[in-house]
């Protein structure tokens, strides 16, 4: 199944969010960069994915020391 998780970088200052596809939530989704400055996020880039590269690069990421203790904020 395709990653639903969020992580952030060890300085704080770079999220990356796993999102599943709506309508193949089993085999594709989305991977997408925010930057954090000034507690403000910006949007570098977004690009869909299989679940195969998703899973690799979510592996990559926790080895270089990502964590997913990023909480998101909900609207009400």
């Amino acid at each position: 199944m395709f990653p639903d998780i969020r992580l952030i970088n060890q300085e704080r200052n770079s999220i990356v969010i796993f999102e599943k596809e709506i309508n193949n939530p089993i085999n594709e989704g989305f991977i997408s960069y925010w930057n954090i400055i000034d507690r403000e996020k910006k949007l570098l880039f977004k690009r869909r994915l299989n679940k195969k590269i998703a899973l690799l690069k979510l592996n990559e990421l926790l080895q270089n020391g990502w964590v997913n203790n990023y909480e998101k904020n909900n609207a009400a």
